[in-house]
């Protein structure tokens, strides 16, 4: 007999993070069988509320009502560029030196966007947003844009498909 869970899943977690984890699991429990959906964050979050999925793997920026929470790991952000980049050649680069760039920062991805909007305001910085990027939401388009050349992501590392990596610079 079968037995199955559904689980919700932000683009960036459903395409890097869970894949090798399903299959994981799907070897240590032969007989569940794990349905993933990749959604934007709101989708995510109403899919668990609605019960269309048993739960969601996301980066949740607060806690919410009707949700309960639990943090899996934590992670930290690089600087990702084109492999010529200038910022490469400062391994410890500033939040002025990055955003002396145009940031490509995705619409979906408001946690991220916002914390980075705030530190930039409490240093007096201004954010200035890539213009080809204005409309992207699927951070895998960002990366390939950075690598490109037009612009920086500023992404968390452990979100950075490997096969990226020949690709990219990461500060």
């Amino acid at each position: 007999r079968s037995r199955q869970v559904d689980v919700a899943a932000t683009m960036m977690v459903a395409t890097v993070a869970l894949p090798n984890i399903v299959r994981k699991f799907g070897e240590k429990y032969p007989d569940m069988v794990v349905r993933v959906q990749d959604r934007f964050p709101e989708s995510a979050l109403e899919a668990v509320r609605s019960g269309a999925c048993d739960m969601a793997v996301m980066v949740l920026e607060e806690e919410k009502e009707g949700i309960s929470f639990e943090r899996l790991t934590s992670d930290v952000c690089v600087v990702v560029t084109n492999r010529n980049h200038p910022l490469l050649e400062k391994p410890n680069a500033t939040l002025r030196e990055v955003l002396s760039h145009p940031l490509l920062s995705p619409d979906g991805h408001i946690a991220l966007r916002r914390a980075v909007e705030e530190e930039a305001k409490k240093r007096g910085l201004e954010l200035r947003l890539a213009p080809e990027a204005r409309r992207v939401s699927n951070v895998m388009t960002l990366l390939a844009m950075a690598a490109a050349g037009l612009g920086v992501c500023i992404h968390p590392s452990s979100l950075i498909p490997p096969e990226l990596h020949p690709t990219i610079g990461i500060v």
